[in-house]
């Protein structure tokens, strides 16, 4: 069930010390190098010396350090067109770039050696380049599908090279975009870090992130009692190795997970520790730890207390230009204050939350638009260098050129084609997966399995009673729904009601109501009337249009709109 799972899921993204390959100094001064001269010597030994102050200065957390001492040799590098050396530095400061979250100059430095990428054959540059790509196609530009094509790619040069732990530490980045994406297939990828992290030659911070990748997808599938042995593990041995990059993703993840199995007080405590890691905090945990934070708080009504972690987030988010919760945090932020009847406060967030969503997407239209016109620009040169040579060919090499033309411009259209129908293949896709999702839901088949694994009995039964009034009375269209409220009509307390919910469906109360009221929100646009968006919120029963387009896009993937849209579609080419 996509969206009981997702108070987990969004839990832990490793931060990025995890995604950075420790540079170990595979050259030599020595061997075969040395019947080149005594200058390729010379050379490769600078790159050594280079790569032990990189290590330093990587592992020590000392990036402004690394960037100031190797911008000048970097230049210099290029200046003498050393590429190796040259793409070395280039690489290195754009992974001190992104340890302190600065995506422009990381792109700045990508851009500048992207040149000689293909001329590489050395294993260790080929890990590190293409990790440092990743990472950035991740963080910044939420770009899944290069993340991963990146973390691949350097995973194969590890192997090429037989490097146990890069492969491992690829493997963790895998599946952190599987983690992210609530996509619990990055299991395999999980279970492949472990089998490696049993070679006796690895070293302990490698474990660690096998341990703590491998929680991430046992927290993603339910199974608590393993996450918390591997959180367990992964601690252990973080403190044996003063591996300290890791304990604020493990403390957040040991607080999300106790949310998960009801034990309130221990996952407050370790929110609490989670925050208190300054000296190893990133920016992007940053913003994780405090959205999740507040929403614990939230789902217990500290709701000043959830405003003001929510606020730290997005400061945090705004503060280092990192993107990947900053929606979440302002659809929080709106939400929150609407509740509360801050009308102006929650449409100055709710503004701010459209602005981010159309950034995203004016971006990746940007990207697909420069392309267009890179194309275009080139058409143009050659019809103008065509046009030239015109006045020097025969009447008979006109229809041929006419003709060349001709078919550099279809090319244009059909790649502008392509692009358009790429975006329609994608709704359409998104329409079909919440169909098939919504057709295998079944409360009943969840009830009986928890049952049967020995769950509180107490609990199931409460959250029976609650099922019945959720689709006898529909219930969930009651705008003035609360924990409260439903204590009442079940004759018991919100305490109760809540950990039923939590333990029964593994969701927040919230999450809950809101499957409720989309999975009709859905069986309505799906139907052949022409009900009205604002009637639609009302009738099921949120306060405002907004609050319900943004339920409606977390849980679907795509607005109501265009959700009737493909749907109709959908049914139309059943038809045929």
């Amino acid at each position: 069930m996509k969206k009981l799972i997702n108070t987990v899921v969004k839990a832990v993204l490793i931060p990025m010390a995890f995604g950075m390959t420790c540079l170990r100094c595979t050259m030599s001064p020595g061997g075969t190098q040395t019947e080149t001269g005594a200058g390729v010597v010379a050379e490769k030994s600078r790159l050594d010396e280079l790569k032990q102050m990189w290590n330093h200065y990587s592992i020590s957390g000392q990036h402004q350090a690394l960037i100031d001492e190797t911008r000048p040799e970097f230049y210099e590098f290029v200046r003498n067109g050393d590429t190796m050396e040259a793409m070395y530095s280039g690489v290195s400061i754009a992974q001190a770039w992104m340890m302190l979250e600065n995506g422009d100059s990381v792109e700045r430095y990508l851009e500048m050696i992207r040149p000689f990428e293909r001329k590489n054959d050395d294993a260790m540059l080929g890990i590190f380049l293409n990790n440092v790509a990743g990472s950035y196609a991740l963080t910044f530009s939420l770009d899944y599908a290069e993340a991963f094509n990146r973390f691949k790619a350097a995973y194969e040069w590890a192997e090429k090279c037989g490097d146990i732990g890069n492969r491992i530490i690829m493997l963790a980045n895998i599946v952190q975009i599987f983690y992210v994406r609530s996509d619990r297939y990055g299991m395999t990828y999980a279970e492949e870090a472990m089998a490696l992290a049993g070679n006796d030659d690895v070293d302990i911070p490698c474990k660690t992130i096998a341990h703590t990748a491998m929680a991430q997808m046992c927290c993603l599938n339910r199974q608590y009692e393993k996450t918390l042995e591997h959180l367990n593990e992964a601690i252990l041995l973080s403190e044996r190795s003063g591996y300290t990059m890791a304990r604020s993703a493990i403390m957040l993840l040991y607080a999300d997970t106790y949310n998960a199995l009801g034990r309130y007080d221990d996952a407050s405590e370790c929110y609490l520790e989670a925050v208190k890691s300054p000296d190893v905090l990133q920016p992007t945990m940053a913003s994780l730890i405090y959205l999740n934070y507040g929403k614990f708080c939230e789902e217990h009504s500290e709701y000043g207390r959830a405003i003001y972690l929510y606020e730290e987030g997005l400061a945090w988010s705004r503060k280092f230009g990192n993107t990947e919760f900053r929606r979440e945090l302002l659809w929080r932020l709106s939400d929150i204050y609407s509740r509360k009847g801050n009308m102006p406060v929650s449409l100055d967030y709710y503004k701010m939350y459209r602005d981010h969503l159309d950034n995203i997407d004016n971006e990746e239209r940007e990207k697909e638009f420069n392309a267009l016109m890179m194309s275009l620009r080139e058409m143009e040169h050659q019809t103008q260098m065509q046009a030239k040579e015109l006045e020097l060919l025969r009447s008979e090499r006109k229809m041929e050129i006419t003709w060349t033309v001709s078919g550099l411009v279809v090319m244009v259209l059909v790649f502008g084609w392509l692009l358009y129908a790429r975006k329609q293949k994608t709704d359409m896709l998104l329409v079909k997966q919440h169909q098939n999702y919504m057709q295998q839901l079944d409360t009943e088949e969840t009830l009986e399995r928890v049952s049967a694994s020995g769950s509180d009995q107490s609990e199931v039964r409460l959250f029976r009673q609650l099922e019945d009034l959720m689709r006898s009375e529909k219930i969930y269209r009651n705008k003035d729904l609360s924990l409260d409220r439903i204590a009442e009509m079940l004759g018991t307390n919100r305490t109760y009601v809540s950990k039923a919910i939590n333990n029964v469906a593994g969701t927040t109360y919230y999450n809950y109501l809101n499957i409720y009221r989309i999975r009709e929100a859905t069986r309505i646009l799906s139907e052949a009337g022409d009900i009205q968006m604002k009637q639609l919120s009302d009738d099921l029963g949120y306060n405002t249009l907004s609050v319900f387009y943004n339920a409606f896009r977390s849980e679907v993937g795509c607005t109501p709109g265009q959700y009737r849209s493909k749907v109709r579609e959908l049914n139309r080419d059943r038809k045929k």
